[in-house]
């Protein structure tokens, strides 16, 4: 199932509280999954890389992609590694006019790097 939001500027001035938030997420999560809801023009999908396989958008955002993220501490196969650079490209490629890929100088109070799957794009 994917998250469907409507976008306008009115929405970011609507939630005063992050759990105001968090609670129309829910909502609009729940629709979706019972089906009464239907993607809009001006609507913003939240899936994962795994989910888009076979879509395109006019935009794409990638953000948390930092080693330790992409790909995780804990793959050391390298055929998973494989696997989840082939899932990082294919996320890539669902953008159609605009791509925009970012990740934390820091996390968990310690410096973070870039993917070291974007290394052979630059």
């Amino acid at each position: 199932v994917n998250l469907v939001v409507k976008t306008s500027p009115e929405l970011g001035k609507a939630f005063q509280k992050t759990e105001d938030l968090i609670s129309f997420l829910e909502h609009d999560y729940r629709r979706a999954l019972s089906g009464k809801t239907t993607a809009a023009e001006n609507a913003v999908r939240v899936m994962t890389m795994h989910a888009s396989k076979g879509l395109e958008f006019d935009r794409v955002f990638l953000p948390g992609v930092q080693d330790s993220v992409i790909p995780g501490n804990f793959l050391q196969d390298q055929k998973l590694l494989e696997e989840e650079r082939r899932i990082l490209y294919v996320a890539m490629t669902r953008a159609g006019k605009f791509l925009q890929i970012s990740y934390s100088t820091a996390a968990g109070g310690r410096p973070s790097l870039p993917s070291r799957f974007l290394n052979p794009l630059f």
